[in-house]
C-alpha cells in the first residue's frame, strides 16, 4: 500500500516493525497498523456510534445465554506482523478464546463488523475486505447507515462469499448465529 491510498486518514508513520508498533504509547485516538503503516482514522459520526452500542446490546446477551464465546468492542487484532486493525466490533468463539492476549486478538476472530463512515468506507470495502478474508475471518458484517443496510459476507477459502443484503426494513437473521433475529430499524 503507498501512503497516498491511506487518504483521508493521517499515516502518522510509514512502513514500522511491528515492534515499533507495540512500543507505541497507549492512545485513545483511533490508530490501527495497516499493512506496516501506523494510520490516524477519523473518529465515526455519534449516530455510527449508537447504532453499534445498540447492536452490542443485542449480541452480547445472545452470546452470553448460549455461552458462545465473546464480543469485543474495538478491539485490536493481529492478523499479521503488518496488519492489527481494529474493527468496530468483533466476535470471537468460545473454543477459540486462546486468542485473546493482554494486548490483542492473535489471530482471525470468527467475525468482524465495520460501520461504514465517509472517512473510512474505501478502507472497509478495500484493504480491511482484502486482508480479512485472507486472513481468515469467518464472517464479515458492513454496516451502511447511508444505505440503511447491512451486508453479511462469509469467508471461504480466503476469500468472502455468499453474500447476503438485509435492509434495515427487515429483520437481519445472521448465519453464524442461528436463531438470533436483529431488528436492525430498532437500532438507529
Amino acid at each position: 500500500m503507498k501512503p497516498a491510498e491511506l487518504r483521508p486518514s493521517i499515516l502518522l508513520f510509514y512502513d514500522v516493525t511491528e515492534e515499533f508498533w507495540s512500543n507505541l504509547p497507549h492512545s485513545d485516538q483511533h490508530l490501527e497498523l495497516i499493512d506496516g503503516h501506523v494510520v490516524l482514522t477519523l473518529r465515526p459520526p455519534l449516530v455510527h456510534q449508537h447504532l453499534l452500542l445498540q447492536l452490542a446490546t443485542v449480541l452480547l446477551p445472545w452470546v452470553e445465554l448460549h455461552k458462545l464465546g465473546e464480543v469485543i468492542h474495538r478491539p485490536e487484532v493481529r492478523l499479521s506482523e503488518k496488519w492489527h486493525p481494529v474493527p468496530d466490533l468483533m466476535f470471537l468463539a468460545r473454543e477459540r478464546k486462546s486468542l485473546m492476549g493482554e494486548q490483542y486478538i492473535d489471530g482471525p476472530p470468527d467475525l468482524m463488523v465495520e460501520l461504514l463512515c465517509e472517512h473510512s468506507e474505501w478502507l472497509d470495502r478495500g484493504r480491511k475486505f482484502r486482508e480479512y478474508a485472507l486472513a481468515g475471518v469467518s464472517w464479515y458484517w458492513i454496516i451502511d447507515i447511508d444505505r440503511a443496510m447491512i451486508e453479511e459476507y462469509e469467508g471461504v477459502n480466503g476469500r468472502f462469499v455468499n453474500l447476503v443484503h438485509t435492509p434495515f426494513d427487515q429483520p437481519f437473521a445472521p448465519r453464524l448465529f442461528p436463531g438470533l433475529t436483529i431488528d436492525l430499524a430498532s437500532l438507529r
